[in-house]
């Protein structure tokens, strides 16, 4: 909401006053109304119908992208401690379940999951993984 108070400026150390003279109350409302009323307009129009659809798609299709993503990425993690918890049974695997949600690339993840199931013992599987922690 605009204000209609006088407006006090001090400049260069003397004191300036400048009076604006800003739009009424009633001027104000009557702006208010006109864009409300083409806001209406706007809303109404066809042009306006796709641009919303489009972003509306967009979105959606970003949000499934990021869903996609997100699912592989737990499906590797998920698959490279599988893969290690059958080839060491007697290792707590779960110790680097942390440091693997922290990786956020897919094909770094993809790699560290096929490491699992080729490293000689947890231990070489657990040197190899530092090479992919920031």
């Amino acid at each position: 909401r605009l204000s209609t108070e006088h407006a006090t400026v001090r400049m260069h150390h003397s004191d300036m006053t400048f009076h604006v003279r800003l739009p009424d109350e009633d001027a104000i409302l009557h702006i208010e109304a006109q864009t409300d009323d083409l806001e209406a307009i706007m809303q109404e129009s066809p042009f306006y119908e796709q641009v919303i659809q489009r972003g509306f798609e967009q979105g959606f299709e970003q949000g499934i992208e990021q869903g996609i993503e997100r699912g592989a990425r737990q499906t590797s993690i998920e698959n490279t401690l599988a893969v290690l918890k059958a080839r060491f049974p007697n290792t707590d695997v779960n110790t680097i379940r942390q440091r693997l949600e922290g990786i956020t690339d897919i094909n770094q993840l993809k790699q560290i999951s096929l490491n699992a199931s080729l490293a000689v013992s947890f231990h070489d599987f657990q040197e190899t993984l530092a090479d992919y922690l920031p």
